[in-house]
This record gives structure tokens, sequence and C-alpha cells, in this order.
């Protein structure tokens, strides 16, 4: 008795597992899925050029201020090597104060202009953002798309078919 009632089981069991599959693979068929590239969309919008171009000139303020700084400390550094031997003890411990406080304030600054870079970057690219993700929904409703994935980070997806590709679509579309 118990042999024939483990076989209903698995019976029922491979039952199961064989409708929800149908059903599952009825479902995905219904489902229409694309892959967008969007660095390569945001790369070819022409306003990409005017953001990369701020934030090189950002970064060029960035680095400039940051060499003054350096500047500042390698005068005061040399300025007390050369006259280490004339100074007073007391004034050489200022000076070194001194020297001390400015790389602090080098390490301040780099720390504060890398994350000021992140907010600028963030606010020059955000209306491209929003303008490819207003191109890629309206591509999707459409064109009856229910999913469409970003292939911009390699490795995120493992396969994906080139003839689902939309990536020049969307580019056209802007």
């Amino acid at each position: 008795m118990h042999f024939f009632s483990t076989l209903l089981f698995r019976m029922y069991r491979n039952l199961l597992f064989f409708c929800l599959l149908i059903a599952g693979s009825s479902l995905f068929a219904q489902t229409k899925v694309g892959h967008v590239n969007t660095g390569l969309v945001l790369e070819s919008m022409p306003e990409a050029a005017v953001a990369d171009s701020l934030m090189r000139l950002y970064q060029d303020s960035l680095t400039t201020g940051f060499q003054m700084l350096e500047q500042e400390f390698e005068q005061k550094y040399k300025n007390l090597t050369d006259s280490v031997q004339l100074v007073t003890p007391k004034t050489r411990q200022l000076r070194e104060q001194e020297l001390q406080g400015l790389q602090q304030q080098m390490q301040v600054f780099q720390q504060e202009s890398g994350r000021m870079f992140e907010y600028r970057r963030g606010q020059y690219l955000q209306p491209l953002v929003l303008k490819l993700q207003s191109a890629i929904d309206s591509y999707a409703k459409a064109n009856g798309y229910n999913l469409i994935l970003d292939t911009s980070i390699p490795g995120a997806l493992l396969y994906v078919n080139e003839a689902d590709d939309l990536t020049d679509k969307i580019i056209s579309s802007l």
C-alpha cells in the first residue's frame, strides 16, 4: 500500500510541476523583453558633450585649487628646511604646526573635492538620465515591451540576444 501512495504522490507532484511549467512558459511567451546599453545611448546624446565639458572645467578648477595648496605647502616646507639652523626652536615648532595644518587642509580638500565633483556630476547627468528614461518608457509602451534591461554593466546579464537590442532604436528616438 505504501508503494502506491508514494507512486501516486510522485505522479501528482510531476503533474503539478508540468502544469506550472506550461503556465510559466505561456506567461513568459506573453512577456516582450528587450535590452538597451544606456551607456552608449547617453554618450550619443548631444547634451552629453556639454555635460562632459562642464565636468572637465569643474575638475580643472578643483585641481587648480589643490595645486595652489600644494605649492603653498612646498614653499613653506622649503623655507623651513632652508632656515632650520637660523630660527629658534619655538619658531621652528610653529612652522611645523603650520605645515601640519596645511597637510590636513590638503587632505580635507581632496576628500571634499571628490564629494563635490560627484554631486556636480549628478547635477549635470540627471537631466540626461531623465530624458533617456522617458525615451525608453515611451518606446516600450509604443512597441508593447513589458521589460527592458540595461546591458551597460558588463557581466550583469549573462546572455542577451542581439536581436532584442533596442539601443539604436532608442538613440534614434531621442
